[in-house]
């Protein structure tokens, strides 16, 4: 991956299956763990956004937190997904 965060010509990402996710388990490096779960998720679910700048992060930031305060809500009352 290049400074900028993208994939470096003729390099592909690794499949979000098998060894990513069972070493991210055995690293035992929670913001690891998490990172990969996210890109897994990214991946299933075939959601991905541009990069945020430093200019954007903490109104991007807010409404995450009000996102995943949503999912947890809906979550508890057994949602349409859960």
């Amino acid at each position: 991956m290049t400074a900028s965060g993208e994939e470096a010509p003729g390099v592909h990402p690794r499949p979000p299956y098998g060894p990513p996710i069972h070493d991210a388990i055995a690293g035992n490096d929670l913001q690891h763990m998490k990172a990969v779960a996210e890109a897994a998720r990214r991946a299933l679910y075939g959601v991905d956004f541009a990069p945020v700048g430093p200019d954007r992060h903490g109104e991007v930031k807010q409404a995450l937190d009000a996102l995943e305060a949503a999912i947890t809500r809906l979550d508890r009352a057994g949602g349409a997904d859960g």
